[in-house]
């Protein structure tokens, strides 16, 4: 401690954590604990470290309410501490008589069922209604009590029983339910409940055959356009009838993607939505394709591989295979004076020998692939070896590959993908530049050429500004806003949310959001869920969202490089900065571009930038100064670059 005559002292705060209730942040008043942080600022403590000592008097706290002592320390000090220990043994001792013989099977799942999910367990564990167990919840609950713990089942996402018991021997050889000992020894104490890298260990666990993911079987009912009906309407739809020369329309565009556009919304079907209205504005007939039943590989197999969604200017017009479109297409086309393009934002789910026959078709005199993702350079589309951790895309015989789960497609695919930009010769276009430098570091597809265009722009409009000073930012009643906006996904950095809340569960200095479309949400404890939908009619729902809720910090947490990221730009939108991993490519290359947030190294460093507070303290400052918000202007599209073409000749 700085004293203001120069001179310093060490002071020792000893708060006395061996209650075992659970963690209270209304054990003190919100006005005791206003108190006690201003008392340490007094004593020179920084703000954050004033908030931790705050946040640990309010977490160690007894239900009742007890004042902590704060004491300074004397000569008497080490006895003290002696003692102390002396008195932490001796409790530790009674806990484990009394988990050998004095507390029942009742009384432990009284204990532990407020923590206890039973929705996770019962679709975790779909075995126990094989077997004949109850699936009730409370039948859940006194399974894992009885049985479930010792065969190393976890009661909620949230504790890993194995992982608990490895890590504290005292607690296996004492022979203690892991999850019972957690919630009223394990959490006051500190102890971690799972380990750092417990969403990946899951996903591992839990990894799929490959082969399985590239069949497509046919559901029961799926009625095929015949190809003359196709024709009759892509004519209906594109105002075009046989043996007619151009009637009012300039040209044809053939897009395809892994997905139905106008079915589901997502960021690459925000683009493709712009690029129709786009086209259609400028007179060109805009036709999109896509799997029947979407499979996340190239050229699949199964007698589902050749079903087609078609959809003519935002309209579904039917179900067809690669050869009666190409036939429709022909028929509709040939010989009319048109400018034909084609442009493939994924092909994933597509043969590769159907898109050339469509390509050939259409006779498109211009061809574009977008990297929306790395489905061109790999199997796995996020390149994440074994579906955890970046990869960098090396070389399809190295030992990287070797180890993946990805590994053996790999080969296949690239042969595939090969194959696709030898018969159509693509130009190459990317939302950012950090997501072209990959594609060229992976890939040694022959491109016509290769280009930039970000899918949209951050317009700055004004300032986000604080109503006072943000003095009291982070004290009880005035908590930095934090939230996670979209698919709760792990590639998209869900799982290190879930460890943050976890780590500040009962905070005062935080409030954590979920801004999700309705049946995204997750029910994670400790977080407010925000329904958003974003449609293509009402494009501004995400941003208008996070700035009507004062949104601070937005988390982007992606584990893979993001090619693009709209949640990142919407952020922005909202006078919200954001905090990102550098593996997270485009967010963090944007956010450092901009100085909008912060960029770690690390999960462990993202962790203890709002664990020691110093988010606070980045939020503090930042209002002061104020915070561009704005608008985004969607600029990104195969029809932008058809203009730009246009204005350079």
């Amino acid at each position: 401690m700085l004293h203001g005559d120069g001179w310093t002292e060490k002071v020792e705060i000893r708060i006395d954590g061996s209650s075992t209730a659970a963690r209270s942040p209304t054990a003190f008043s919100e006005e005791a604990l206003r108190q006690s942080i201003e008392h340490f600022r007094e004593m020179g403590l920084p703000f954050a470290r004033a908030l931790a000592f705050g946040h640990a008097m309010a977490m160690a706290a007894p239900s009742a309410g007890q004042m902590v002592q704060v004491a300074r320390p004397d000569n008497r000090d080490d006895d003290c501490r002696d003692d102390a220990r002396r008195d932490d043994a001796r409790r530790d001792d009674a806990r484990r008589d009394d988990a050998r013989g004095e507390v029942t099977g009742e009384e432990i799942a009284a204990v532990v069922a407020p923590y206890f999910d039973p929705t996770y367990y019962r679709a975790t564990y779909p075995d126990l209604a094989a077997i004949g167990t109850g699936t009730s919840d409370s039948a859940l609950l006194h399974h894992f009590c009885q049985i479930g713990w010792r065969e190393g089942r976890n009661p909620s996402p949230a504790f890993d029983t194995l992982y608990y018991a490895a890590a504290n021997p005292d607690v296996t050889g004492a022979g203690i339910n892991p999850f019972w000992h957690y919630v009223v020894a394990g959490m006051a104490e500190g102890r971690r409940a799972r380990p750092h890298d417990g969403h990946r260990r899951a996903i591992l666990r839990s990894l799929p055959p490959v082969p399985t993911r590239r069949e497509a079987a046919v559901p029961n009912a799926v009625t095929r356009l015949h190809r003359e009906r196709l024709a009759e309407a892509l004519a209906a739809r594109s105002c075009i009838r046989p043996g007619a020369q151009r009637h009012g329309r300039r040209g044809v565009v053939l897009s395809v993607s892994h997905d139905c556009y106008i079915r589901s919304f997502g960021g690459t079907q925000i683009v493709i939505s712009d690029e129709q209205e786009r086209f259609n504005a400028q007179d060109y007939i805009y036709i999109h394709i896509s799997p029947g039943l979407p499979v996340l590989s190239i050229d699949p197999e199964g007698p589902g591989a050749d079903l087609l969604e078609v959809v003519v200017d935002g309209v579904h017009v039917g179900t067809s295979n690669h050869d009666g479109l190409a036939w429709a297409l022909a028929k509709c086309f040939d010989g009319r004076a048109l400018d034909r393009l084609f442009t493939v934002h994924c092909a994933l789910g597509h043969r590769v020998d159907g898109l050339v026959a469509l390509q050939r078709a259409v006779k498109s005199s211009r061809n574009w692939f977008w990297v929306h993702d790395f489905s061109s350079l790999c199997a796995n589309h996020t390149l994440l070896r074994n579906d955890v951790s970046f990869c960098g895309a090396p070389p399809p015989d190295s030992t990287a590959c070797a180890i993946c789960i990805h590994g053996g497609e790999r080969s296949r695919h690239l042969r595939s993908m090969e194959r696709l930009f030898t018969e159509i010769r693509f130009h190459v276009v990317a939302p950012s530049p950090s997501a072209l430098d990959l594609w060229r570091h992976g890939s040694w597809l022959p491109a016509l050429s290769t280009d930039v265009l970000e899918h949209c722009r951050f317009v700055e409009s004004g300032l986000r500004l604080s109503a006072g000073d943000g003095s009291g930012l982070g004290m009880p009643g005035n908590p930095v806003r934090i939230a996670f906006a979209g698919s709760p996904t792990f590639h998209k950095g869900w799982g290190l949310f879930e460890d943050l809340v976890d780590a500040l569960r009962g905070s005062f200095s935080y409030r954590f959001h979920h801004f999700a479309a309705p049946g995204l949400h997750r029910g994670l404890p400790g977080v407010a869920e925000v329904a958003v939908t974003v449609t293509a009619t009402d494009r501004h729902g995400m941003a208008e969202s996070l700035a009507a809720h004062a949104i601070d910090l937005v988390l982007v947490p992606s584990v893979w490089p993001e090619t693009f990221s709209f949640v990142t730009h919407e952020a922005l939108a909202a006078g919200a900065d954001v905090v990102a991993l550098e593996a997270s490519g485009n967010v963090a290359a944007t956010v450092s571009r901009l100085g909008r947030g912060h960029v770690f190294h690390s999960e462990s460093d993202l962790l203890e930038f709002f664990t020691s507070f110093a988010a606070v303290e980045h939020v503090r400052d930042r209002l002061r100064k104020g915070i561009p918000a704005g608008t985004l202007d969607h600029c990104g599209t195969t029809a932008a670059l058809v203009e730009r073409t246009e204005a350079r000749t």
